[in-house]
């Protein structure tokens, strides 16, 4: 049979077609479309709708290691699994990809176009079920019942502005008896997004974009401290909030939980240097232009308008190595090891170029500090500087959104008879805030801190 001239004449006649037409949009509300709702045609449905994807960790070397019958228990599972959560919250699945899916989570608006339901909080609380099924239920099964085996999950969620439409091939001419090969495309940046997200996330965890914790009721934001994080990716930035280990409210009502020590979102130091030699290469590029500019700028020759390209050129590059140097030390929150296999001395560098590219670009020391002060607070704990690391513990209590509680900076504040401080930082907190969630949000922090001293309170 063969693809014969004749059927690349036609092929080349329907390619000219679609990309002659012009594509129209349809807004729609309250409905997310299925196949059968679009027409074959360059007419795409727009909705406003969040975007959810959830990928199995390691997926390829599970599937290395595994038989072809284990797979299908873990994949058909796994994907029993989401499809509930994702319904259960409102949503919908619509690619099914082996180790990952897509849940479409729309805003549900009332015949005045007031939304009656949050598709952010629909998707965010669909991540947390996830994350509960995959710990406490579906991890049991698989390692009593599957040959040991345990998987770990990463989630990404955008929100914006989709366009949904009809791609692939009807039967052949036609014919109704034949196949269908059709199914729908989602196309928006906020879908690539998501995706992206779910690629880098660590398992365990839910990575949102700037936008979907901005809209994001506070219910959500202060149920569980969420961190602003940068990751880079193939030389790109992503920037986010993250949260680990964010569990439906009765999760310790469901017994113990399985799962797999967390992965590194750089999981080498040769990986981490590769960042910090670029780092290095970047900083050396800006002390280059710098003295161009200073030679420039003395010898008077060039334009105004040059003079001042060339200054927008440097703040470009200030962000950017402003932003890398951040992303190396927030991927050092809570990961200790990799803290210990660069040192001190390297470590120390990359938190002299921050603050000194930082004060550059009149960035506030202590916008600065808080910006990575959780990080800081571990840096100084491993290298044995705890009354530094308390500093840092006071400073977040007065300013920041959240407290990060470690034994050992607190237990030299108790034995140093320096406890009033980060008490009286507490109080002050407390007595603050109007909001009664928050307040008690300190207050249990505070709490916290004198179990760990032995105190009562």
């Amino acid at each position: 049979m063969g693809f014969t001239r004749d059927d690349f004449n036609k092929m080349d006649e329907q390619l000219k077609k679609i990309t002659l037409q012009k594509v129209e949009e349809i807004t729609i509300n309250n409905k997310i479309p299925t196949t059968d709702d679009l027409k074959d045609s360059n007419k795409s449905n727009v909705i406003n709708a969040s975007i959810l994807f959830i990928d199995i960790r390691k997926s390829t070397e599970l599937t290395d290691i595994s038989q072809p019958k284990t797979m299908v228990k873990i994949y058909r599972a796994f994907m029993r699994m989401a499809v509930d959560c994702v319904r259960k919250n409102n949503g919908v699945t619509r690619q099914f990809l082996g180790d990952r899916i897509m849940g479409v989570f729309y805003d549900e608006t009332d015949t005045s176009g007031n939304i009656i339901s949050n598709s952010v909080d629909n998707a965010v609380n669909c991540a947390r079920a996830l994350h509960t099924c995959i710990i406490y239920s579906l991890n049991k099964y698989l390692k009593n019942n599957v040959n040991g085996k345990i998987i770990s999950c990463g989630i990404g969620i955008d929100y914006g502005k989709i366009l949904v439409t009809k791609v692939g091939m009807q039967g052949l001419e036609y014919d109704e008896h034949k196949e269908n090969e059709m199914n729908c495309v989602w196309v928006s940046k906020a879908t690539n997004y998501a995706s992206k997200l779910a690629d880098i996330s660590n398992g365990n965890e839910i990575f949102i974009s700037e936008l979907v914790f901005k809209i994001m009721s506070d219910e959500l934001k202060k149920d569980k401290d969420w961190i602003r994080v940068t990751r880079i990716k193939n030389s790109k930035k992503y920037i986010g909030y993250c949260v680990s280990n964010y569990y439906l409210n009765y999760y310790n009502e469901l017994g113990e939980e399985v799962k797999e020590i967390s992965d590194e979102s750089i999981e080498t130091e040769k990986e981490y240097a590769m960042l910090v030699e670029k780092l290095d290469n970047k900083y050396l590029e800006l002390s280059q232009k710098k003295n161009q500019l200073v030679k420039t700028e003395e010898q008077l020759k060039l334009k105004e308008e040059k003079l001042l390209e060339t200054m927008h050129d440097n703040i470009e590059l200030l962000d950017e190595i402003y932003e890398l140097s951040y992303s190396l030390v927030s991927t050092l929150f809570c990961k200790n090891d990799l803290i210990k296999q660069l040192g001190l001395e390297k470590i120390t560098k990359i938190l002299n170029i921050y603050y000194e590219i930082g004060t550059k670009m009149r960035i506030k020391k202590d916008d600065l500090d808080l910006r990575i002060v959780a990080e800081l607070i571990d840096i100084n704990i491993i290298f044995n500087s705890c009354n530094t690391s308390y500093n840092y513990l006071v400073k977040m209590a007065d300013k920041g959104s959240w407290l990060l509680i470690r034994k050992e900076p607190l237990q030299w504040a108790k034995d140093n008879y320096k406890k009033w401080e980060i008490t009286n930082s507490l109080d002050k907190r407390i007595n603050s805030v109007d909001n009664a969630n928050e307040r008690r949000k300190w207050i249990d922090y505070k709490n916290e801190i004198l179990k760990i001293w032995g105190d009562v309170q």
